[in-house]
């Protein structure tokens, strides 16, 4: 349980957008495989594609075969650019 005053606050009050704000900010810094994108915006393998479609009214989304920069990996790590 959480002491008064000190509970978690989502910026905008919509646990969806915020998951998104958060998935933005990790693929930006660096490029991230899929389990290190889930694992940081704490999300299931079946929300991620539906997350990064979404993503695309915002920014181009990037797909390629690459080293995680989180986990070192070689995976298809996605990145991303604001359109």
């Amino acid at each position: 349980m959480h002491a008064p005053g000190l509970a978690p606050r989502f910026i905008g009050g919509d646990v969806a957008l915020d998951r998104l704000a958060v998935i933005a900010k990790v693929i930006t810094e660096r490029p991230l495989c899929a389990d290190c994108v889930m694992r940081e915006a704490g999300i299931g393998t079946d929300e991620l594609r539906g997350y990064l479609t979404r993503m695309t009214r915002w920014f181009t989304v990037y797909e390629t075969v690459d080293r995680c920069r989180d986990c070192f990996c070689l995976a298809t790590v996605f990145s991303l650019t604001p359109r």
